[in-house]
């Protein structure tokens, strides 16, 4: 019986060269042609739904909700500081104030974790790797979640891709898509910090201080994302300069060889 079965056909896919190295005109372009084609996956009726779901969890606002109040009560476990418990319940505020919103984009087929080292640049086209059911970075939810991962990656790793891909949905789709993009962002930065808190208890010397500095600027962030600011560019390069002397030499050649490969 063929319904006992899944079967994976696999490829190879060759890259030329990694994502980050094109330049910031055709990162621009192929990564926005790769969320609009998972956008093209909607479910938009019942019966839609009905079959997404034997495949793929499906995620609305009551469960990004569930998920950030766990994320919030594993950092006040793992890093109890006022000032994060206070951020906390400020992003949280904002995006239980926006149900209605986050639940009228959803329903749409999302790749979590959709940054460059989890995809493959080929003939102008991006493969998604993981991009199978079940995977836990896949399910079926906001359709910004995966752009807020990437915007937010790039915030680090190309602040100019950052700012162009948040204006041009401002500009191009609008106030409401925007500000579900920043909702996303949010709930992005709160897994973030639920993670290097829990690394904490895992870590010491540089790797412990390195680990409190990633919590330190993704606070900074978050409270730059939720006020609607701009992000500097001299805090982000302050925080490369510590995180890079923090790093060990085995790191950082993983890091080179990943932006030339």
């Amino acid at each position: 019986n063929l319904k006992d079965y899944i079967v994976w056909i696999m490829e190879f896919i060759p890259q030329e060269k990694v994502f980050v190295t094109h330049s910031a005109e055709e990162q621009f372009f192929l990564i926005l042609r790769a969320f609009e084609a998972q956008e093209a996956f909607h479910a938009t009726t019942f019966e839609h739904l009905k079959t997404v779901r034997k495949l793929f969890p499906v995620l609305y606002a009551r469960e990004y909700f569930s998920f950030f109040k766990e994320f919030k009560e594993s950092v006040q476990k793992n890093y109890p500081d006022k000032s994060l418990e206070q951020i906390f319940d400020k992003a949280e505020e904002f995006l239980l104030s926006n149900k209605t919103l986050i639940d009228q984009y959803c329903n749409y087929l999302t790749h979590t974790d959709f940054v460059p080292h989890n995809f493959r640049v080929s003939k102008r086209n991006i493969y998604m790797l993981d991009l199978v059911p079940n995977a836990s970075t896949v399910h079926f939810g906001n359709k910004y979640e995966g752009w807020a991962r990437f915007v937010n990656y790039m915030v680090i790793h190309n602040p100019e891709l950052e700012n162009l891909l948040s204006r041009y949905i401002r500009d191009n789709r609008g106030e409401k898509d925007y500000l579900n993009l920043r909702l996303m962002r949010v709930y992005k930065i709160g897994y973030l910090l639920k993670y290097y808190a829990e690394s904490l208890e895992k870590t010491s010397g540089d790797l412990k201080e390195l680990t409190l500095e990633r919590i330190g600027f993704w606070h900074e962030i978050l409270k730059y994302i939720l006020d609607d600011k701009e992000i500097p560019t001299n805090f982000v390069e302050k925080y490369k300069q510590k995180r890079d002397n923090l790093r060990s030499e085995d790191e950082k050649r993983r890091q080179k060889e990943f932006a030339i490969a």
